[in-house]
């Protein structure tokens, strides 16, 4: 008797699954490493910027860049605050900002693409403060102050869009955080609490993948790349984990950067199992040090 050939999608069904129990462990790792004490108070501001500022340029420069701006700022005698940074100007802020970055650009980065990046950001910062201070009474807190702190992802996706500079992609990144409870939430819950206004996060289910070339690549090499379409890849993650399908890309996000490269490092990925691409090229190396 012949033996029945699995269907794509029973194999679509048992990736998806074997993900699950990853994405899973991932998570339990991750609260167990956290300490609500030594997380610092972290600035609905900062957080404005920095995702104004992840773009063209590694993430943990972009997130750094609040942190330096203040400094500055209090060099200049002048508040981390919105009306005080526009009160200084595009230019100043651009002076400032090239001077930052002068030993940090990544080195693929054309000096026309460095100075683009530097006339865009400049003036999606100063833009963003003169909204914050205009609509939200220059406290960026008040920005999910919004239907008496009942958030939805979607809400806070456009909460996020309405900023020049914070497009669908980084929306999308930070209504993901929001919906896995991330510092930036506890932070701004604590201080939302003792305005006596009471943040809830509903609707986890609406979460998204931001597709990047991360995420593209590892969904690929697994053996999805049929599907690579934008639909696809957040179906593929409301399949792996319906509830909170942005958790997927936390995790696969995290994996294309640190072991799914090239060359991958396959001995480290926890998804090696299901990886088409490893069967592909390392099958002579499956019980080595592949």
């Amino acid at each position: 008797m012949l033996k029945e050939e699995i269907s794509e999608i029973d194999k679509l069904l048992k990736k998806c699954k074997f993900i699950r129990q990853r994405v899973t462990c991932y998570i339990e790792k991750r609260e167990k490493s956290y300490d609500p004490e030594k997380i610092d108070k972290k600035d609905s501001l900062a957080l404005i910027i920095g995702t104004i500022c992840d773009q063209q340029i590694k993430a943990e420069i972009a997130w750094q860049i609040p942190y330096h701006l203040s400094k500055w700022l209090k060099s200049e005698g002048k508040a981390f605050k919105a009306s005080d940074i526009k009160s200084i100007g595009k230019l100043k802020l651009r002076t400032w900002l090239s001077e930052h970055m002068k030993d940090k650009w990544p080195s693929k980065l054309s000096a026309e693409k460095r100075e683009e990046w530097l006339d865009k950001i400049s003036s999606y910062i100063i833009a963003a403060c003169e909204k914050i201070e205009k609509e939200y009474s220059d406290d960026p807190d008040n920005v999910f102050k919004v239907n008496d702190g009942k958030l939805s992802i979607p809400l806070i996706y456009f909460l996020l869009r309405q900023f020049p500079g914070i497009g669908p992609k980084k929306a999308s990144m930070i209504a993901r955080d929001f919906a896995r409870g991330c510092e930036w939430l506890i932070s701004i819950k604590e201080r939302m609490w003792r305005k006596g206004i009471k943040i809830e996060i509903k609707s986890q289910h609406f979460s998204e993948v931001p597709i990047d070339v991360h995420v593209k690549r590892v969904l690929k090499r697994l053996g999805f790349s049929r599907y690579n379409e934008p639909q696809d890849f957040q179906n593929l993650a409301r399949l792996i984990f319906p509830e909170n399908p942005g958790l997927v890309d936390d995790f696969i996000w995290n994996l294309g950067r640190e072991i799914c490269r090239n060359p991958p490092k396959c001995s480290g990925c926890p998804l090696k199992e299901i990886c088409d691409y490893r069967r592909r090229n390392y099958e002579p190396y499956r019980k080595g040090s592949c």
